[in-house]
């Protein structure tokens, strides 16, 4: 795990475990803590989501080939997922971790069969 990724989770469970703490002691804060959850949720999936675009943005500058892009479009989508529950999103998401797989699988057959 990247020390970036760290940094967010550490960022993350503790505000977690404020909201979570602050609940158990007044239960008329409960409306709130869910607002609190939401609003951390969709921070942290902003947060992903810039740095998965910055870092598409500056290896597609340098000329970085797709095939090194579609990690980071993985991770973006992801994100994004995590910022809106809406399944527009996950849908493309599980299309290219799919698709991925897929071509996992088949273009070592290719390889192996022209080589043979």
């Amino acid at each position: 795990m990247s020390r970036a990724s760290t940094i967010l989770l550490i960022l993350f469970s503790f505000a977690f475990f404020v909201a979570l703490i602050s609940a158990a002691t007044n239960s008329q804060f409960l409306p709130q803590m869910e607002m609190t959850v939401i609003w951390l949720r969709q921070s942290m999936g902003s947060l992903l989501a810039l740095a998965a675009a910055l870092a598409i943005l500056v290896r597609a500058l340098n000329g970085k080939p797709l095939k090194d892009l579609i990690t980071l479009v993985v991770a973006l989508f992801a994100a994004l997922a995590i910022v809106t529950t809406s399944w527009t999103l996950t849908f493309p998401l599980g299309a290219i971790v799919v698709l991925l797989v897929i071509r996992g699988f088949i273009l070592p057959l290719i390889a192996k069969n022209d080589s043979a």
